[in-house]
């Protein structure tokens, strides 16, 4: 598994992070995005099973159409892989969610 992001250009960068996928494990992931064509202003963070993986890094996290525009996000997910991978793959998403803070998404709301 392995996330990019965007340069100052709005180009794909390098991978910024890479992990291990266990087979048979269930990982959590906590993302948050700051949504902006603005370095300045944009910026991620992710979280592994409660672990800093990448820590808030600024950078555009949207690309700028033709005119300048913010090309607006949109959420997906699933298994990308390249066409010549033939093998069959599957992985299951659960309990997708979206919040406001860490503790919305977490799992750790109300945890002490």
């Amino acid at each position: 598994m392995h996330v990019r992001a965007l340069d100052a250009s709005g180009k794909a960068t390098p991978k910024v992070w890479q992990g291990p996928v266990r087979p048979g494990q269930w990982d959590r992931f906590v993302m948050r995005v700051k949504w902006s064509p603005d370095p300045s202003v944009g910026f991620i963070e992710l979280w592994r099973n409660g672990q800093v993986v990448i820590p808030r890094s600024s950078r555009p996290t949207m690309q700028r159409l033709g005119d300048g525009t913010a090309d607006p996000n949109y959420f997906k997910q699933g298994l990308y892989r390249r066409s010549e991978v033939a093998r069959s793959q599957v992985v299951y998403h659960d309990a997708t969610k979206v919040g406001l803070r860490y503790e919305d998404v977490s799992g750790t709301a109300g945890a002490r």
